[in-house]
């Protein structure tokens, strides 16, 4: 920041009058002139005469009466001599011959031929730690005037500043208007002190056209009548000078030394000489404000972490869409009589895109006042979106203090809020500059700069300045053994306290002895952790959070130094004077940081006085400084109730007169003595906090469960009631409570009060899922099962409520399966009575600006905490606390929480047992069938398949050969999370997996299926039933063991179901479809496998899944592969058929059979829907019993299959002659295998004959392909 340099002019009428001669002292050295000029505010160090004899530098004083000056006093610089400076000007051409030339490159910067005569005087100024501002007074004269203006005889006078925190040197002797304010950045555009630019405002006799400027002669006086046959107005030889010319040289920096020096000469020769007066440098120390800064929502404060050495913010967590409420604290520091005034605030530059001003929300409360003011949007200087220019604060004394309030909007649901508080103080203080003249100087600061700090402490931290009264707590408290602890105390439970009162001149530590006082105090609670600074909290009247409560010090034994305040305050309920109807009202609020506030009217003179008063035979009050009081206090701060009184008068007065009654004469009834001190409250009130701050927390949390409609969330069902927050001798039901994951619960709970389950008005807290162990509400991990580490999560789940003035109704889920305890636990809440960092109060404090140890007044020397550590208990109420040893004991636990027993009330808080299960499986299975696992149901068809049976794991394809059903059985929440500790050994459970289907007829064999069950690798694990046993029956449940549910598959089973007819390689069998309606999972439900729970508004909602399938209709035939015999010439081409079964009692067309009929056989069809996938001859499949070449190979592979149909060519080996007869060998797929006489066949074979070319000899044959070991033959008819 550049610095401002200020310049005013003063004009004084001048007096022709003589007065008493000037006093000044020629001669003098170096120190005598810096002592000359030291001023208040700074430190001058390190003078030196650079140049001049001892002639040209003196000291004055007088100077105003004495020469009609206007300057008083202080130091002069000449080029004549200060005895010829200080006569009567009776020569126009005065020279004092001081031989001498001397060029100062910053003269010389004025006037290159500035170098005559020349005197400088040079020295450090050291500001003091907050003066920011110097006020220097000089006029400059010379000899030169006025024949010699506009010539080269300039003379020129520089006072230069360089060094500290500046980066160049400037001459600040500049001639500008008063009004005018120069800065670094523009000093160079004013003109500087010399003959040719301050004069009468003509040039002269003797002018050589140099450069002059003659605008300036409102600054000049024309000293010369003395030669001209008039009267010279200013006792000095000079024939001109300048009026007073006054330099404020501002945003200085304090604490920094900087180099000053002053340097005058007379220009183009060393005649006619030049001299200035220059006055003491006087520093005037800047103001000293402090501000402070809160902010909350539903009466919680967020406020941020702040010592100051931190810019304000606005940050923290908090409920979206609802208004932030925000708190600013002004505190002029000042012990002296600087008033700052024409006060204002601006807030700028709101991040809009977090927060609005929110509009008409602007109040103020003025120092005195105990009433926030509405300041509407039109009263401001602007407002919008983004500002709030113009907020109005009154004038403020030294230790006066003020508040203003404005809102803020949250945008966009933000449930964070990190944003800059861009606050502006502007103000205007009055100087004395001296001389009968002031100075208004206007500031700028904004809160967190350096020149506006914030007030001491921060809201770590409890400060408080203890005074002459003090709420205390019985049973820890004495007369003779002061302690001065205050406990944790709980919502709606009444503690036991004392009111004192202690003298200000107690030794070794004031205001520890008790002392009578005959006065009246009202006590109340507060929030005293709102601001960083204690003070802020204590004195602001917006802080309490009780009503306020007028308790006198005096009875009819006269005035008393204790008053029980359970008394005072049921006194004060019985009178209605308070709102209140049962002391337990008083405590009804929960604070992370509460004090006692204890109020003390004073009257109006500088001596403190407080209002004394008399306790009279009838039992009324009187106040003897009542008369001082009605003079002093014509109205009062606010409205209250009028005199005389009686319950059922409703009527005010602003009036003291009329508010007090008759305080002053005959007395009044406690009633109306707690009306007028309300009447005059702020006026002259003493503010005093209790000397030490206590927690204000709930009993305990009553958490209550609710089944939500998971559609429409205002349909509930309140289950589980018995297990927590009920009333019984007994204990609650610890019974498990089953809930379904993934599945959002209402949760309804309240931070309850010490009297019953109603929520605590002002706890408000935020739990989410980064809470600590110190705030937390959690599904936590309790595990009964033999072996946890089988678990893949074993994690405690932390949930995200907002309770808001203690209560929250909002919903969650748990997020996985297993055993755990749902509770609820806040250990930060008492953090002002549950950890010494924050108890220094306990150890020292400030009285009067002295550091006192107090430890000797708290227990344990002030090491003891004032709840129990790792307790929730709460005591009775019957119960007073006591000091044992260096501790407290029976007292209220430093814990909130969900497991706690209410031994007043008998109401019993537990956790609750919770098993939480998967709400469903999913099963993303998809249904495919035959050897390419076909997922296209369209006219689809398999070949029957006996699932075989046998240990041999290369045959596994013949499964594939079947409809599949492959993929995972995940246990899932109702939100489709995977529940990864459905596992073995874990919380897996038995399931039953059943298939929905049915038949086009009844089949004559049995429809079978074989599970595989799968690793994370799609590995085979386990095979159901085993191969070594039959398959299982489709109709028969299946039951899924957990083993099946591994770890690594984290809550799936992985299954291969394979299902198909039984086949008899023998006995062909008629198509048969089946419908496919659903495959089934559910879990098994019997006394170890328990999946019941409360869930979709019922309490026996139990865990399973389907996988719909539509009616997915699927075509089974019975297959087979065929030739027929051949006798031809070598090569043959033979044709292979794949055919299918249909007999007179199946019709081909309703099962989708195309092919032509068999040529040996009516009741088999050519499968036209055949294609290689659908199974052929093997590798190696098609062999002769001979020689015969099949394909030119020995053996072959089966070739390409189209429309059911294969070609083989057979040809005579090399060296064998025709007619010869050989028999070919098929290997087909199990389901394309059949012989009619061996059920245990490995091939379909076929004859082959070949024949001489023009030569017929053998027999061929018809019918049923032969198995070369059957002795039987069959005629060459066809089969009917």
């Amino acid at each position: 920041m550049y610095k401002l340099f200020r310049f005013f002019l003063t004009i004084i009428l001048l007096n022709t009058l003589v007065f008493a001669a000037a006093v000044y002292t020629s001669g003098s050295n170096a120190t005598q002139l810096a002592t000359a000029i030291q001023g208040e505010g700074l430190t001058i160090t390190n003078p030196v005469l650079r140049r001049g004899n001892s002639n040209q530098a003196g000291t004055f004083s007088n100077g105003i009466a004495g020469a009609n000056l206007q300057v008083n006093q202080g130091i002069i610089l000449t080029t004549m001599s200060v005895a010829e400076s200080f006569t009567t000007n009776n020569s126009t051409q005065r020279t004092v011959d001081n031989p001498d030339t001397y060029t100062d490159a910053d003269l010389r910067a004025i006037d290159t031929l500035a170098r005559y005569d020349t005197i400088i005087f040079e020295f450090d100024v050291t500001l003091d730690s907050n003066t920011r501002l110097l006020l220097v007074d000089y006029q400059f004269a010379s000899e030169e005037y006025h024949e010699y203006v506009g010539s080269r005889f300039n003379d020129a006078f520089g006072f230069f500043i360089s060094g500290g925190d500046l980066n160049q040197t400037y001459n600040i002797a500049r001639v500008v208007d008063s009004n005018v304010q120069i800065t670094t950045e523009n000093i160079q555009n004013y003109a500087t002190v010399t003959v040719n630019n301050v004069n009468n405002g003509s040039v002269g006799q003797y002018n050589d056209a140099t450069p002059e400027i003659l605008t300036n002669s409102a600054y000049f006086i024309d000293n010369n009548q003395n030669n001209i046959h008039g009267t010279s107005p200013v006792i000095v030889e000079y024939d001109g000078l300048t009026k007073r010319l006054q330099a404020a040289i501002d945003n200085l920096t304090p604490g920094v030394t900087y180099h000053f020096k002053m340097a005058i000469a007379d220009t183009g020769d060393s005649q006619l000489d030049t001299g200035v007066f220059v006055s003491k440098i006087v520093g005037v120390r800047e103001p000293v404000f402090c501000y402070d800064y809160a902010y909350h929502q539903n009466k919680r404060y967020f406020t941020q972490n702040n010592d100051g050495t931190s810019q304000p913010y606005i940050q923290g967590t908090i409920i979206p869409n609802e208004d932030i409420n925000v708190s600013l604290y002004i505190r002029n520091e000042e012990t002296s009589d600087v008033l700052a005034k024409n006060i204002t605030l601006d807030i700028q530059d709101i991040n809009t895109t977090q927060a609005i001003y929110a509009s008409e929300s602007v109040f103020v409360i003025n120092y005195g006042e105990i009433l926030p003011n509405h300041i509407s949007d039109s009263a401001l200087t602007s407002t919008s979106n983004s500002d709030i220019v113009g907020i109005p604060i009154n004038n403020l004394g030294d230790q006066q203090s003020a508040y203003a309030y404005y809102s803020l909007t949250p945008q966009n649901s933000l449930s964070d809020i990190n944003i800059s508080l861009n606050a502006y103080f502007n103000y205007t203080v009055t100087f004395d500059i001296g001389g009968g003249m002031t100075l208004n100087k206007s500031y700028r600061t904004k809160f967190g700069s350096n020149s506006l700090p914030m007030c001491s402490g921060d809201n770590t931290r409890y400060e408080p300045s203890w005074g002459s009264f003090n709420v205390d707590t019985k049973g820890i408290y004495t007369k003779a053994n002061p302690k001065f602890n205050l406990p944790t105390q709980v919502v709606r439970r009444a503690g036991e306290f004392l009111v004192t009162a202690h003298d200000a001149n107690s030794t070794p530590v004031p205001y520890v002895d008790e002392l009578k006082a005959s006065t009246v105090v009202g006590v109340e609670l507060i929030d005293a952790g709102k601001f960083h600074s204690t003070k802020a909290s204590c004195d602001e009247p917006s802080s309490a959070i009780s009503e306020r409560v007028w308790i006198p010090f005096v009875d009819e034994n006269g005035a008393k130094s204790q008053v029980e305040f359970t008394t005072a305050l049921q006194n004060a309920i019985d009178e209605k004077t308070i709102s209140i109807t049962n002391i337990k009202d008083y405590f009804n609020e929960a604070r992370k940081n509460t004090a006692f506030r204890i109020q003390v009217n004073e009257l109006n003179d500088d001596n403190n006085t407080v209002i004394q008063y008399e306790r009279l035979a009838d039992g009324k009050y009187r106040m003897l400084n009542f008369p001082d009081l009605v003079k002093d206090y014509g109205t009062c701060k606010q409205p209250v109730r009028k005199f005389p009184y009686g319950h059922n008068n409703t009527s005010t007065t602003i009036q003291v007169a009329e508010a007090c009654g008759n305080a002053g004469s005959t007395g009044v009834d406690f009633f109306t003595l707690s009306k007028c001190n309300e009447c005059i409250l702020g006026y002259n009130t003493v503010y005093i906090c209790s000397r030490d701050n206590f927690a204000t927390r709930p009993e305990s949390f009553n958490i209550k469960l609710s089944d939500l409609n998971q559609t429409n969330k205002i349909q509930k069902v309140r289950f589980a009631d018995d297990r927590t927050g009920i009333v019984t001798t007994g204990e609650p039901n610890s019974a498990p409570v089953h809930i379904a994951t993934g599945y959002s619960y209402g949760f309804d709970i309240n931070a309850t009060t010490h009297d019953d389950n109603n929520n605590s008005s002002g706890y408000t807290a935020f739990f989410t899922t980064s809470s600590t162990n110190d705030r937390n509400i959690s599904f936590n991990w309790n595990p009964s099962i033999p072996n946890p580490s089988l678990c893949n999560d074993t994690t405690s789940k932390p949930l995200t409520f907002s309770m808001v003035n203690g209560t929250v109704s909002s919903e969650a889920n748990i997020s996985n399966v297993g055993e755990y305890l749902l509770g609820m636990i806040d250990t930060e809440w008492t953090v002002v009575d549950n950890n010494l960092s924050r108890m220094s109060h306990h150890k020292s404090v400030k009285i009067n600006g002295t550091t006192y140890n107090v430890s000797n007044y708290f227990v344990g020397s002030g090491n003891a905490l004032d709840c129990l550590s790792s307790s929730a208990v709460v005591q009775n109420t019957s119960t007073l606390p006591s000091i044992s040893g260096s501790s407290l004991t029976r007292i209220n636990g430093c814990w909130i929480s969900s497991e706690h027993n209410n031994t007043d009330e008998n109401l019993k808080y537990r956790d609750y047992n919770i098993t939480a299960h998967p709400y469903h499986f999913l099963m993303p299975i998809i249904p495919s069938h035959g050897m390419s696992e076909d997922t296209n149901f369209t006219d689809a068809w398999v070949y029957m398949n006996d699932l075989n049976d046998t240990n041999d794991l290369t045959k596994i394809a013949d499964i594939n050969e079947s409809i599949h059903f492959r993929g995972d059985i995940i246990a899932a929440g109702h939100d489709n999370t995977t529940m990864t500790n459905f596992v073995k050994g874990c919380y897996a459970k038995d399931v039953n997996l059943t298939l929905d289907h049915n038949f086009s007829r009844v089949p004559p064999v049995e429809y079978n299926y074989r599970l595989f069950d799968l690793n994370n690798s799609n590995e085979v694990i386990s095979i159901v039933p085993p191969q070594t046993e039959s398959p299982g029956l489709a109709s028969a449940i299946e039951i899924l063991d957990d083993g099946n549910f591994t770890k690594d598959l984290i809550g799936a089973a992985r299954i291969n179901l394979n299902l198909n007819f039984d086949r008899n390689l023998s006995l062909p069998i008629n198509p048969i479809i089946v419908t496919y309606k659903s495959l089934d999972v559910q879990c098994k439900n019997d006394a170890d496998n328990n999946c019941t729970m409360q869930a979709d508004l019922k309490s026996n909602h139990t865990t399973e899944g389907n996988l719909t399938m539509e009616d997915t209709n699927l075509t089974h035939y019975y297959g087979r592969v065929y030739s027929t015999d051949y006798r031809e010439e070598s090569p043959i081409v033979t044709t292979i058929r794949y055919e299918v079964y249909c007999d007179q009692n199946c019709n081909p067309d309703d099962f989708n059979i195309t092919g032509v009929q068999s040529p040996t056989s009516l009741r088999w069809y050519q499968n036209t829907l055949h294609v290689n996938a659908d199974g052929n001859v093997t590798t190696n499949g098609f062999t002769s019993v001979g020689t015969t070449l099949i394909n030119n190979a020995n053996a072959a592979t089966s070739g390409n299959i189209v429309n059911g149909l294969e070609g083989n060519t057979l040809s005579l080996a090399n060296g064998t002659p025709a007619p010869y007869t050989d028999r070919i060998q098929m290997r087909p797929f199990s389901w394309l295998l059949h012989n009619l006489y061996n059920p245990n066949a490995t091939t379909n074979d076929f004859n082959v004959e070949f024949i001489r070319s023009g030569n017929w000899a053998g027999q061929g044959s018809l019918g049923e392909t032969v198995d070369i070991n059957t002795s039987k033959r069959t005629n060459r008819r066809m089969e009917w």
